[in-house]
This record gives C-alpha cells, structure tokens and sequence, in this order.
C-alpha cells in the first residue's frame, strides 16, 4: 500500500516493510504543492471516489510520470511537446528485485499504451491513460 505523507514524500508497506519515498528530483518545476504551477508534483483523479492518483517530474525536456491505477501502477518517461504537455508510452515492471531477496533485474517491461500528460490550467491535469481513455486530474494527494 502507497501512503502520501506530503506533496514529495510517501510510503511504501510492502510484505511487511515500510519504505520511506522522496522524489528523486525534489526541485523539479511545480513539485511544491498545491499553490504550484507547471506540470510536477502529486494529482488526483478529479471526481468524489478518486481511483486514480499520479506523481510527476518535470525534467526539461522529458517528464517522469507514476499513474497508480486500480489494477496497478506504471510508469512513463515522456517527452515534452509544448510548455506543459509530454507524450510517451506506458509501461509496467514486474518480476524483479524483492525487498528482501538477491538484486534481479525485471524481464522487459510490459508496454500498456500511449501516455499524455498536459497541463490544461495550473490544477488541472489531462492524462491519456494506458486503455486510451482521458482522466482529468487536480492537484493533491489522496485521503
């Protein structure tokens, strides 16, 4: 289970273990919060029963992306097409390294489908998600 502590910090309880998260890139643009502007930081699907929550790096000239989905979560590096919107594709790990196992590197990454992100005002966030549909996203962490 994913905790959001803070808009850059989170926990992972994984088979036991409780794995403190920073972003790997702590001041990337926008990555502070809710009076934030540009694309990075923590956003939440934008309707009453969110499902869907993301975490986003703004690199220069490509973004990272972290779309936690009911069935599980993937990831995108994409790269920017315009002030605030990045194309790429997503995909998801599996079979690697367990918390407490020998280092193993995971087989190549399932490939779920085209990933958009773009910015459509300073809380609001579009993703294309991996089935092709449209989520609207609002700045935030899940509660």
């Amino acid at each position: 289970m994913l905790h959001f502590t803070s808009d850059d910090r989170a926990r992972l309880d994984w088979n036991g273990e409780h794995i403190p998260l920073t972003t790997q890139h702590a001041g990337s643009p926008g990555s502070t919060g809710n009076g934030a502007s540009g694309i990075g930081g923590a956003w939440i699907e934008d309707r009453a029963q969110a499902a869907i929550a993301a975490a986003v790096e703004d690199l220069g000239e490509r973004a990272y992306g972290a779309l936690l989905l009911p069935d599980g979560w993937c990831v995108s590096v994409a790269t920017r097409r315009g002030a605030d919107a990045f194309a790429g594709e997503w995909l998801r790990f599996s079979g690697g390294q367990s918390p407490a196992g020998p280092y193993r590197a995971p087989p190549e990454p399932q490939r779920l489908g085209d990933a958009r992100l773009m910015r459509v005002e300073t809380d609001r966030l579009v993703v294309q998600l991996p089935d092709g549909t449209h989520c609207v996203m609002r700045r935030g962490l899940p509660a």
